[in-house]
């Protein structure tokens, strides 16, 4: 049994010697990676009577270069009318951000069609229809302070009323209206809210990260109450500091749901070696970034 043990082994090593072992047992392999298209890459947001926008283009991971201006032509349509047309030039200033007026306030059901046309980077487009105001009721403020683990908080609570057989999406935020600039923390325990971060607007003396989106699914044509801690928003004795807080709640597009989601886990997944990677998920065709279109009602429910 012995002989027959050694034998086998013997034919096994040799067979062994007879392949590339090196490429056996290595987990390296080579891939061609298809060429990169430089494709538009847009952040547009559609609301009120105005509208924001930033181009810029996408390049390979590995390109150090500078990126390159954008000279492109955007126009927007409502139901297939041209309502604005501009044009975008960033040969000068590549962060440029324009604000546009519009004649008149988007409405809601009507279908807001983006087109960005740059003869280096091609043509993109993006249509989203327009969603209806949010319904918020029983505002309620409670001054009462009480010690949470990391500061003093007080709680508030507030109820949507949600339409029936229609995909609601609620975007959430609150700021802090004053001086001093004073970064405002707001937590929640409502397990359907998920918090995501995204860059302060700083403009209008607004300091705030603190965004909540939740959907309707499991309350659909119902009221949802959800309840918030917010930071005591004031700091020194008898409250020297005057100050608002601020509620914005916004009805989103699912595009704008699923992209803030998807690039809250891309950001969240940087620098882990262990994370699976994530695919952010946009609504441009022929090339990348969000044309968010939202309605949205602001409350000032507290100020000294």
């Amino acid at each position: 049994m012995k002989n027959i043990k050694y034998i086998i082994a013997a034919i096994i090593f040799i067979g062994l010697s007879s392949c590339d072992v090196d490429n056996l047992f290595t987990t390296v392999r080579e891939i061609d990676i298809p060429e990169h298209e430089r494709k538009l890459s847009i952040n547009t947001s559609l609301t009120g009577d105005s509208m924001t926008i930033f181009i810029s283009h996408s390049k390979e991971i590995d390109d150090e270069s500078d990126f390159s201006p954008i000279d492109a032509k955007v126009s927007l349509r409502e139901d297939g009318n041209e309502i604005l047309s501009f044009d975008y030039n960033s040969e000068n200033n590549l962060d440029l951000i324009i604000d546009k007026k519009l004649d008149e306030a988007i409405k809601q059901g009507k279908e807001y069609s983006l087109k960005v046309d740059s003869k280096k980077f091609g043509t993109a487009i993006a249509s989203e229809i327009a969603p209806k105001n949010p319904v918020i009721e029983s505002l309620n403020f409670n001054k009462e302070v009480f010690k949470g683990e990391f500061g003093e908080y007080c709680k508030f609570s507030c109820v949507i009323n949600d339409e029936k057989d229609v995909d609601n999406y609620y975007f959430i935020s609150f700021k802090l209206l004053n001086l001093d600039g004073r970064y405002l923390e707001v937590n929640s325990k409502d397990p359907e809210l998920k918090r995501v971060f995204i860059r302060s607007d700083l403009s209008n003396n607004y300091h705030s990260e603190s965004f909540f989106l939740v959907s309707d699914k499991s309350f659909d044509g119902n009221k949802r109450k959800i309840s918030f801690e917010i930071d005591k928003p004031y700091y020194g004795n008898n409250n020297q500091y005057k100050y608002k807080v601020v509620m914005q709640v916004n009805s989103v597009t699912k595009s704008y749901y699923n992209y803030v989601i998807s690039r809250d886990q891309a950001l969240s997944s940087n620098d882990n070696p262990f994370a699976e990677p994530v695919a952010i998920v946009d609504n441009i065709e022929n090339g990348y970034g969000i044309f968010s279109v939202y309605a949205y009602k602001k409350y000032v429910i507290f100020e000294n």
